[in-house]
């Protein structure tokens, strides 16, 4: 694969997930053919595509034919994307997004079009109805590099090397809000609460509905951990804000905090935020 020094993501490692071998086969002469296109234009200018598509060549890492195949898999293995079938033995793909962890780019392929709109609610990539044109693939390879580098911006955001804020604590994140994305400000942010697979997400004057966990929200933003932080950990001083995990459903913005009483923190929006008793201890130390 090219190793360009453009600013795309310039290859996305990928599995195919599939119980029709043809589908494979179909799939894998795709991915070669545009791998090549994709080679073609590096030789001829730096340019990110050709006729628009997508600049970044694709690496198969594996082939499995269920979704068994693919959590094995998985459980050892990183990858960017994945080829994912709908219809199979014993757990569907659509059974197999909702229970994976570190979910990848997904991208359907099947022959029926009447799961678009639940794939879509569980914020997948794209959706690619069987027979798949090679444009049709590369328009998804488009989109799949374009999240990809969303991603590595943001992750390079917000990586920390210990416990303490670093001066350069990400600014905003990304939220995934019913398939589009919005940046908000993390300073903006009151609170947040668990939903199922969502995550309410509290500004000055809105809610948001966010499809995230909520130990990954809490994760992209500066955040400490009240249980093993420091006492001397500052709380109130963070331009971006500073979060903390203060009950298993609620996580707050530090410096929204207004006050304090015997069970719940009170928000600068005057909502109360109930303390939960594993953080009771830890969240008072620090108030008082």
């Amino acid at each position: 694969m090219s190793s360009s020094s453009l600013t795309t993501h310039r290859s996305i490692s990928a599995i195919i997930i599939d119980d029709e071998p043809l589908a494979h086969e179909v799939l894998l002469h795709h991915i070669q053919s545009h791998n090549h296109e994709q080679e073609q234009s590096q030789d001829k200018a730096h340019d990110q595509s050709v006729s628009g598509r997508s600049a970044a060549s694709v690496d198969i890492k594996f082939q499995g034919y269920n979704a068994t195949d693919a959590l094995k898999w998985l459980s050892e293995n990183d990858v960017d994307l994945i080829f994912l079938d709908i219809k199979m033995p014993n757990l569907t793909g659509i059974d197999l997004v909702k229970v994976l962890a570190n979910r990848p780019q997904i991208v359907f392929v099947t022959a029926y079009q009447e799961h678009a709109a639940t794939a879509f609610e569980l914020d997948v990539t794209d959706y690619l109805v069987k027979p798949v044109s090679l444009a049709r693939l590369q328009q998804a390879i488009g989109k799949v590099s374009q999240q990809l580098a969303i991603t590595t911006m943001s992750t390079a955001d917000t990586e920390s090397p210990s416990q303490s804020v670093p001066p350069s604590a990400p600014s905003y994140v990304m939220l995934n809000l019913s398939g589009t994305k919005r940046k908000v400000l993390t300073r903006d942010i009151q609170w947040f609460e668990a939903y199922g697979n969502y995550v309410k997400v509290w500004l000055e004057d809105e809610m948001l509905l966010a499809n995230s966990s909520f130990k990954q929200l809490l994760d992209s933003l500066p955040h400490i951990d009240l249980l093993s932080a420091p006492l001397g950990a500052p709380l109130g001083e963070h331009n971006n804000g500073l979060f903390a995990q203060v009950h298993k459903s609620f996580g707050v913005n530090l410096t929204k905090v207004k006050a304090l009483n015997a069970d719940h923190l009170i928000m600068a929006d005057d909502n109360l935020i109930k303390i939960g008793k594993t953080f009771k201890k830890s969240v008072k130390q620090r108030f008082n």
